[in-house]
């Protein structure tokens, strides 16, 4: 079974950059919102790590981590988000995250986080 990734966010044009940027290493999926990441990773079991948007429409990334992980502990979390704060952090971490991340996200900086992460997790 092949490692597939997750990419989860309303804002198109940053799912693609990130597609692009993994798709060379791994199977990646796509998904706009939470209601729609939870469907693909039921879906899909060869998901190993989830990168998702903090605030999107419908379910966001913390609705999200929480119904993940009341599901499926394997998967590493990662939250982005452009408005970042000490107590965003916390709270996201706090609810199952695995890593949090600031945007804009440096695409060649992510693509090494991404692998070493997932190395981490087999290893």
């Amino acid at each position: 079974m092949n490692t597939a990734v997750l990419i989860v966010d309303n804002e198109k044009t940053i799912r693609k950059g990130l597609v692009k940027a993994l798709s060379k290493h791994y199977v990646t999926y796509e998904a706009f919102n939470g209601i729609e990441a939870m469907d693909v990773i039921r879906r899909h079991e060869d998901i190993r790590l989830v990168l998702s948007d903090l605030v999107m429409p419908g379910m966001d990334g913390m609705e999200l981590v929480e119904e993940l992980r009341a599901e499926n502990n394997h998967i590493i979390v990662i939250i982005m988000t452009a408005t970042p704060s000490c107590d965003t952090e916390r709270d996201v971490l706090m609810s199952g995250a695995d890593y949090y991340l600031q945007k804009p996200i440096d695409l060649s900086t992510f693509r090494e986080f991404v692998l070493s992460r997932l190395r981490e997790r087999v290893s």
